[in-house]
């Protein structure tokens, strides 16, 4: 419980206090910040959020941990999300230990049906699947990978939300910032 709470302002400490400068080479900004100790920051604007998702998933060595209100692939070839599945399925197969905890609500059978469907793709790619508690909302939208890479903010994983909507995340590279969010997800009721 007491993670949860430090959660955001962690966040905002880490948002307040790390530069937001343009986008350097990653070497480069990665050896500014090992210098510094500050954690990289990135701000992922609208469509910007998919491509980074991807690449960090490709990258992926150990784990991928998913948290989302509403992930939405409908098995159309040109569905962002439906190749979110695709390549969450080709990680699974190079080793990586994948979860994904999804809302499972109380009071709204078309989120239930849109996650039930996505887990259904999910776990024919071996990837493991957490429904949380319809008592409460999980109204998250998290993502950790290799316990390093953090994305949070307001993506959900929707045709309309990686494609249309205007929608801001960030991607944070933090180890201690990943283990605290993994620790939050692991925490949800189920």
């Amino acid at each position: 419980m007491v993670a949860r709470r430090l959660i955001i302002p962690l966040l905002l400490l880490t948002f307040c206090f790390c530069p937001l400068t343009p986008r350097k080479a990653a070497s480069e900004t990665s050896a500014e910040n090992r210098k510094t100790g500050m954690p990289e920051v990135r701000v992922l604007a609208d469509k910007d959020y998919f491509p980074v998702l991807i690449d960090l998933i490709r990258k992926g060595t150990t784990s991928i941990d998913i948290s989302m209100f509403i992930f939405k692939a409908s098995g159309k070839n040109n569905n962002l999300p439906t190749v979110l599945v695709e390549e969450l399925g080709k990680a699974r197969k190079k080793g990586l230990k994948i979860r994904v905890f999804l809302e499972k609500s109380g009071h709204d059978e078309e989120i239930n049906s849109t996650n039930l469907q996505t887990a259904t793709l999910l776990r024919a790619n071996g990837i493991e699947v957490i429904f949380e508690s319809p008592r409460i909302t999980n109204h998250s939208k998290l993502v950790v990978v290799d316990l390093r890479f953090c994305l949070v903010g307001s993506h959900n994983l929707t045709q309309a939300a990686l494609k249309y909507n205007h929608e801001l995340s960030l991607l944070i590279d933090n180890q201690q910032l990943a283990r605290q969010l993994t620790k939050y997800m692991e925490g949800f009721e189920r």
